[in-house]
C-alpha cells in the first residue's frame, strides 16, 4: 500500500494500492471486510485522507492530481463517487 488512514471515529481504514492498480478501498477493520473500492487513479498515489468535518467523504492526492470522495447510496448500493481537483489557473 502507498497510504493508509483511519477515519477520527477509528472504526474505518482507508487504504490506496501502489502500482499497477491504484485500489482506493475502505474497510471496516475490526472486521476484515471491504466496504467499498474504486480505482484512485492512474498515477502514483501518496495520500489518503478522511474529512475531518463530513462524514462519509476522503481525499486522494499524488503526482500531479487531488480527488475528492464522497461514499453515496445510489439505487445500487453504496458507490465511492470521486471529483478530479485541478491545479493552475484553468
Amino acid at each position: 500500500y502507498s497510504a493508509v488512514q483511519f477515519d477520527k471515529e477509528g472504526r474505518k481504514l482507508a487504504s490506496v494500492g501502489m502500482y499497477p492498480d491504484y485500489w482506493l478501498t475502505v474497510w471496516n477493520w475490526e472486521s476484515e471486510s471491504i466496504i467499498l473500492r474504486s480505482k484512485a487513479f492512474s498515477q502514483d498515489v501518496f495520500n489518503v485522507s478522511f474529512s475531518e468535518y463530513f462524514e462519509g467523504q476522503l481525499i486522494t492526492s499524488g503526482q500531479g492530481h487531488i480527488r475528492f470522495w464522497k461514499m453515496a447510496s445510489t439505487f445500487t448500493g453504496l458507490k465511492l463517487q470521486g471529483d478530479i481537483g485541478k491545479f493552475g489557473n484553468e
